[in-house]
C-alpha cells in the first residue's frame, strides 16, 4: 500500500503530474456549480432496490438532485445477498443464474436498465461504482508457480455474451494477440495469470499488489488491463452510466487508473475516486490521473464539529479544511457515507456538516439513509434549493473564533453569492459584525433558511449576522425566490442586532437590525481568500481505509 506520507521523490513527481493535471482536466466534462450527487444506497439496503429507486426519482428530481451514485452493480460471490464489494463476474448485472440468484441484491440487469433510463429522463445522471482492485467467489482453485500457493483463482463463466460484449475480434485487437475460443462467446475470464504474484509482478507484497480484499487483479496483465477497460466501455455504451465511482482506488496503480480514465467510451466521462486518506495523499492520485476524489480529510473535521455537543470544538479549524480548500474543482464532498454511516457516523447536529458541503466549494454528496431514512429531506432540500440559486464564485473567510465561522460565495454571474454563518455554542446564538461584499452595500440581508430576521448591510458594508445555537443560517440577498412551498420568512425568532456579538443570546427583537454600528470584521481575524479563485463552474474529471 502506498505509504500516506509522501516521500521526497515522490513529491517531485506530484509537481510534475501537476502540469499533467491541468491537461487531463481540459478533456473532462464541464459542469454547473449547482450539480448536487445523491448517493442512492446503503449498506445492506433492501432487495431490489432499483425498484425502489424507479419510484422515488420524479420526488429526488424535484429536490434538485442531478446525479446518482448508484451501488456496484455486478454480480458478487454472494448472489442476491452481495453488495456487490465482492465481485465475481464482471459483465453479470443481474442476468445469468450464478452465485445462487438471477438478480444482485438491487435488481435485475433490467431493473437497471429501466432505473438509468428513467433518471435520464428526470435529467440526472448515473454514476457505476466499479470494483477493480480484487475478486471473489472463484469457481476453482489453483496453484500458484511462482510462490507454490494454492488461491481460489479460476473464474470460469458459463453463460451466453451479455448483449453488447465486446467481440472477440475487438479483444485480440487490443490485446495484440489471439485467443484460442472457438465458438464460445466472449468472457472476461481469469486465472492465476491475472492475479498477484504472475509473470508481470513476481512479488505479492509491492504496492497495489496485497490480498487484504481477495485475489488481487494485476492491470499490468494484458488479458486484465484490456478486459477492464473493454468492460468500462460496455457500461457506458450498453447500460448507460454517465461516469464512475472507484472503489478503493489506492489498490490500483495511478498510471493505469489514468489510463482508464481516457480510454475509449469513458474518455470525458465523470470519475470520482475513493482515496480514504490525507490531503498531500489524495492530491497525488488527483493529479496524476485528473479525477476528482472524495474529501475524506473533510468529512473528520465536520464530524468532529458536529459530535461536539459540548462547544468545545474550535471553529477555526473549519478555514481552510479539507482537500476542497485546495481543489474545489477536484473534490466531492459528504457529510456521511455507506462505510462510515456503518463505522464512525455524524450523529449529532448532522445538518451543519450539510450547510457547509451544500453552501461552500466542492461537488457535495448527500447520502440516502440521511435524506430519506433519518429524515433529513426537509431540511436538506432548502439547503439544495439555496445552493442552485445562490451560490457560486470563490469564497472568503470573513470571520472565525471558537464558536463561529462565517464564510462568503462571493457570487458569479446570475448567482448573487451568500454568506454561511456556523455556530457551534450549544445554549446560545452567535452573532458577528462582518465586512460583505461592494454589491450589497445598503440591502438587506435575508436568512434564506428561515431562522434568522433580516438584517441591514451599512453604506460601509458592515452587517451583523447571526446562527442560532449548533446551527447555522445563510444569507444572501433579499428578493431570490427560491421556489420552496413553505414560507421562507421567519417569525422573530433570532437576537436583534443591538445585541453584542459572542454575549449570550438576547431575547428575539422585533426588527432588522441598522447595520449602522459595531466592530470591523478586521478586528478580529479578518476576511481571508480561498487560495484559487475560480468561477461558478467546476470541472469533472474522476487509505488506508477500513474496509466496508
Amino acid at each position: 500500500m502506498r505509504n500516506t506520507h509522501l516521500a521526497a521523490s515522490a513529491i517531485h513527481r506530484l509537481l510534475q503530474a501537476s502540469v499533467l493535471a491541468s491537461i487531463l482536466a481540459a478533456a473532462s466534462v464541464a459542469s454547473a456549480d449547482d450539480d448536487v450527487m445523491l448517493q442512492g444506497f446503503y449498506w445492506d439496503a433492501p432487495n431490489g432496490w432499483y425498484g425502489t429507486l424507479q419510484k422515488q426519482e420524479p420526488e429526488l428530481e424535484k429536490a434538485g438532485f442531478t446525479a446518482m451514485w448508484l451501488p456496484p452493480p455486478s454480480k458478487g460471490m454472494s448472489g442476491a445477498s452481495s453488495n456487490g464489494y465482492d465481485p465475481y463476474d464482471h459483465y453479470d448485472l443481474g442476468e445469468f443464474e450464478q452465485k445462487g440468484s438471477v438478480a444482485t441484491r438491487w435488481g435485475t440487469k433490467q431493473d437497471l436498465l429501466d432505473l438509468i433510463a428513467k433518471l435520464h429522463k428526470g435529467h440526472m445522471k448515473a454514476y457505476a461504482d466499479i470494483v477493480m482492485n480484487h475478486m471473489m467467489g472463484a469457481d476453482a482453485q489453483e496453484t500458484c508457480p511462482k510462490n507454490g500457493q494454492t488461491d481460489w483463482t479460476r473464474f470460469d463463466y458459463n453463460h451466453a455474451a451479455p448483449d453488447g460484449a465486446p467481440s472477440w475480434a475487438t479483444v485480440e485487437s487490443r490485446l495484440g494477440r489471439t485467443i484460442p475460443h472457438g465458438a464460445e462467446p466472449y468472457l472476461f475470464k481469469k486465472t492465476w495469470m491475472d492475479f498477484h504474484p504472475n509473470d508481470e509482478h513476481a512479488d505479492n507484497n509491492a504496492p497495489y499488489h496485497d490480498k487484504a480484499f481477495g485475489p488481487d487483479l494485476c492491470q499490468k496483465h494484458d488479458w486484465v488491463n484490456v478486459g477492464l477497460k473493454l468492460w468500462g466501455d460496455w457500461l457506458v455504451d450498453s447500460i448507460g452510466y454517465d461516469g464512475f465511482r472507484v472503489d478503493y482506488a489506492k489498490g490500483l496503480d495511478e498510471g493505469y487508473l489514468n489510463e482508464w480514465f481516457h480510454d475509449g467510451k469513458k474518455n470525458g466521462k465523470f470519475a470520482v475516486m475513493e482515496v480514504w486518506d490525507n490531503i498531500d495523499t489524495i492530491a497525488w492520485y488527483v493529479n496524476q490521473t485528473g479525477a476528482s476524489a472524495f474529501d475524506f480529510p473533510l468529512f473528520y473535521t465536520l464530524k468532529d464539529m458536529c459530535n461536539d455537543t459540548s462547544g468545545g470544538f474550535d471553529m477555526r479549524k473549519l478555514d481552510g479544511a479539507g482537500f476542497a480548500a485546495r481543489d474545489s474543482m477536484h473534490a466531492v464532498t459528504f457529510a456521511e457515507n455507506h462505510d462510515t454511516d456503518r463505522s464512525s457516523p455524524i450523529v449529532n447536529n448532522k445538518m451543519m456538516a450539510y450547510a457547509f458541503i451544500l453552501s461552500l466549494e466542492g461537488y457535495p454528496c448527500v447520502f440516502y439513509k440521511d435524506y430519506s431514512t433519518y429524515g433529513l429531506k426537509a431540511q436538506i432540500d432548502p439547503l439544495i434549493k439555496i445552493r442552485k440559486k445562490l451560490a457560486g464564485g470563490t469564497t472568503t473567510t470573513l470571520y472565525r473564533d471558537q464558536h463561529l465561522f462565517v464564510a462568503q460565495r462571493n457570487g458569479y454571474g446570475s448567482l448573487p453569492g451568500l454568506v454561511l454563518v456556523l455556530n457551534n455554542d450549544p445554549g446560545n446564538w452567535q452573532g458577528q459584525w462582518v465586512t460583505v461584499k461592494s454589491d450589497w452595500a445598503g440591502k438587506d440581508l435575508k436568512d434564506y433558511t428561515g431562522q434568522a430576521q433580516t438584517q441591514h448591510v451599512a453604506d460601509d458594508r458592515r452587517v451583523q449576522l447571526w446562527a442560532p445555537p449548533h446551527g447555522y443560517a445563510i444569507y444572501s440577498i433579499d428578493g431570490v425566490d427560491l421556489g420552496l412551498s413553505a414560507p421562507e420568512t421567519p417569525a422573530s425568532t433570532s437576537p436583534d442586532a443591538s445585541a453584542t456579538a459572542g454575549s449570550p443570546a438576547a431575547p428575539p427583537g422585533g426588527s432588522k437590525g441598522t447595520g449602522s454600528s459595531g466592530p470591523s470584521s478586521s478586528a478580529t481575524d479578518g476576511p481571508t481568500s480561498s487560495a484559487t479563485p475560480r468561477k461558478a463552474t467546476r470541472r469533472h474529471s474522476t487509505t488506508h481505509r477500513p474496509r466496508r
